[in-house]
């Protein structure tokens, strides 16, 4: 009884939640393209913004992809909003061809997941493969080259790693 509430509740909340969460996942894109451009990690990982270009596809396929299959799942709000303008276009027989249940929806999703976190592994080492420039650079002590740094150090309490 109370299940069957629960899960009625949880569809209208995601419903109306799903359009903000999807914003809310472009803005940390734009972020993390923002940080990347900041000159301390620009220097430091040499071409940081296609470095983390990765991890922005994960995010973005894992919030916006269920998104899309809610368009394609029969009972979904979205899917009568698109059947409703596919219409429009006399297209509901090839609509219909492309249609999920919310169980096929949900097992889609899973089984897209695994192919592509696969592809942003491969991704993700293609572009962070070994350098020893890069490597060299981030291991730097800074102390003996950065004022501000052993400021930041000495005020903080902090040890360097390599002397810890």
């Amino acid at each position: 009884k109370y299940h069957e509430q629960a899960q009625v509740i949880q569809v209208k909340i995601l419903d109306k939640v799903g359009t903000i969460f999807s914003f809310v996942t472009l803005l940390c894109m734009l972020n993390m393209f923002l940080i990347s451009r900041v000159p301390d990690i620009a220097n430091g990982l040499n071409g940081a913004n296609p470095k983390f270009t990765s991890v922005r596809l994960l995010l973005l396929i894992a919030q916006i992809q269920p998104q899309v299959l809610q368009a394609i799942t029969v009972g979904s709000t979205l899917y009568k909003t698109v059947s409703e303008n596919v219409a429009k276009f006399h297209m509901e027989e090839e609509f219909s061809r492309w249609t999920f249940t919310k169980k096929q929806a949900l097992l889609a999703h899973a089984a897209a997941l695994n192919v592509e976190c696969l592809i942003v592994g491969c991704l993700t080492w293609l572009l962070w493969r070994p350098d020893s420039k890069r490597d060299k650079a981030l291991m730097m002590d800074l102390k003996a080259d950065d004022g501000v740094a052993q400021a930041r150090e000495v005020e903080d309490g902090y040890e360097p790693l390599l002397d810890a």
